[in-house]
């Protein structure tokens, strides 16, 4: 689809193999659930800028912080646990994605779009290497749960600076 718009629009010499080509298979991967990974973020930030209390942003504007240094300065704070939420999710999916990956090029062109869950699949189903495969599930859970546990301790949430403040 992307090879026909440019055709269309006169860059027709752009147009290529996305996905067989080494040096842009793994950006189009990337791309493939691009126009759909933001509902579910979206829906998150926009319950976090709700809950942000009236009276917070009635003070705000009685103490003249408005527009971008508002957004900066209180909006950002008060969803900081929306942020740390989506910032988690975020790295467990790109540390665990598969599917894309299995679905359209099956870690090629050669090695470039292997990721650690395509890697571990490989091991166990194609190399019949079960404990290899085993090993690189238990290391992805200990790299996903040391990021997890870093992002929970590292980033303070509304909550923990609203404690402070007082």
């Amino acid at each position: 689809m992307l090879n026909e718009l440019l055709r269309t629009i006169g860059m027709g010499g752009l147009a290529t193999g996305w996905l067989s080509n080494p040096s842009t298979a793994l950006v189009a991967l990337a791309m493939v659930g691009f126009p759909f990974i933001g509902g579910f973020e979206v829906l998150v930030y926009y319950a976090g800028f709700a809950s942000i209390p009236v009276s917070v942003n009635e003070a705000a504007t009685l103490e003249g912080c408005t527009g971008v240094r508002k957004f900066f300065l209180i909006d950002i704070p008060m969803v900081l646990s929306q942020i740390k939420l989506i910032l988690i999710l975020t790295i467990i999916g790109g540390v665990q994605a598969f599917q894309n990956v299995f679905i359209l090029t099956r870690g090629g062109p050669g090695f470039k779009t292997n990721v650690p869950g395509m890697w571990m699949y490989l091991n166990a189903f194609s190399f019949q290497r079960m404990g290899y495969a085993c090993a690189i599930g238990v290391l992805l859970f200990l790299l996903i749960l040391t990021l997890t546990v870093f992002n929970l301790k590292y980033f303070k949430s509304a909550e923990q600076l609203q404690g402070k403040a007082s």
